[in-house]
């Protein structure tokens, strides 16, 4: 063991410290990080004690807090995905559309939703009018309708008021339900409040949304691309 801890080892656990500090910033999954900051810190501890003439107490001490503090956030972390388990249209919602968010954070999002089952023929969105809430179809079908004219047809996974949520400017068109459906929808206000404060659920928000719209403009480009080469 003395052979062991001679000067020129020693010296090699402190840049050993160093570089596990190092590749902890370039990873991009926390519990890696914190762990690869445990390893680095007790490292560290080594280097600090047995180098100096005499052991240096004060990054020994702070070594140890951060030992600890990384200790019980990885088990926090560990505990929440544990007891955040999603089912049913949670867990459709988040592996659909929501998977770079944590379960965690997921169950905040939803926690300031509603879900929601409509009568037959209801209106969910009127037109000409600003969208109090975003939607999204959980079961069921929904009918789009611009100045009494279908427009098309929209199911499971489809989201509603996207345009005027992003905008907010009033809606083109009127949403109705056809029969029963079942959706899952958050309050304009509240859900702009939650994500403000949220810059990781914000951009999954506008990402599902903008991807939406994308795919309706592809779709509306080939259904007039369709209809140009039947008239010719």
């Amino acid at each position: 063991m003395e052979e062991w801890i001679g000067t020129d080892n020693l010296k090699i656990a402190g840049h050993v410290a160093y570089t596990l500090i190092f590749f902890s910033f370039l990873v991009r999954n926390l519990l890696w990080l914190r762990s690869l900051a445990i390893i680095a810190s007790f490292t560290s501890i080594a280097y600090n004690y047995y180098v100096p003439v005499e052991p240096l107490w004060v990054p020994i001490q702070w070594n140890c807090i951060f030992i600890i503090t990384n200790v019980v956030q990885i088990t926090i972390t560990l505990l929440e995905k544990r007891n955040f388990k999603l089912e049913g249209y949670e867990a459709y919602l988040h592996d659909r559309f929501f998977a770079d968010l944590t379960s965690a954070e997921f169950k905040k999002l939803v926690k300031n939703g509603y879900l929601r089952t409509s009568e037959k023929n209801e209106v969910l969105i009127e037109q000409h009018c600003a969208v109090e809430a975003l939607m999204v179809v959980i079961d069921g079908e929904v009918q789009v309708t611009s100045n009494g004219r279908e427009v098309c047809r929209l199911g499971k996974g489809h989201f509603l008021g996207e345009m005027s949520f992003l905008t907010d400017e009033p809606t083109k068109a009127e949403v109705s339900s056809i029969g029963e459906i079942s959706y899952f929808f958050w309050e304009k206000d509240q859900l702009k409040d939650l994500i403000s404060k949220k810059p990781k659920m914000m951009n999954a928000i506008q990402r599902v949304l903008s991807n939406q719209l994308i795919d309706y403009i592809l779709d509306e480009g080939q259904k007039a691309d369709n209809n140009y080469k039947v008239a010719s």
